[in-house]
């Protein structure tokens, strides 16, 4: 039978990390929307939760709930899906490079990264349509 005192940490741990998702989502629409607006984006303020959350980030006060296991093995997972030997040069219309500029710009990746990873997804029979 689990303690339930042991499992305390990690419930804090997932709450400050969905908090901290929350935040870097907010961090991210902003950037969104300064950048499709010629000007200076309005101020935000964050929740007192988040503003805690962000301070205990800054200064590394979050601890991990990864073991060291899980780590080698999402090590070894990125290894293996992050090496890149071959170059690619494809035609596309402007329409739609600037629709994957846009999307990449909202899911706050490199366009050349989306690209990469939907062929990916397509090739390894993961890209779900919709």
């Amino acid at each position: 039978m689990k303690n339930r005192a042991s499992e305390a940490p990690w419930v804090e741990s997932q709450a400050a990390s969905k908090a901290l998702a929350k935040v870097r989502t907010k961090v991210r629409t902003k950037a969104l929307a300064k950048s499709r607006a010629n000007g200076a984006a309005k101020p935000f303020r964050l929740e007192p939760a988040e503003l805690e959350i962000l301070a205990a980030f800054e200064k590394g006060a979050l601890p991990s709930v990864a073991t060291p296991r899980e780590i080698a093995r999402l090590r070894a997972a990125a290894r293996a899906t992050s090496a890149k030997d071959r170059r690619l040069n494809i035609r596309l219309s402007s329409i739609d490079l600037e629709a994957i500029r846009a999307r990449a710009l909202e899911e706050g990746i490199p366009y050349q990264t989306l690209i990469a990873s939907v062929l990916h997804k397509y090739v390894s029979g993961r890209l779900a349509e919709r």
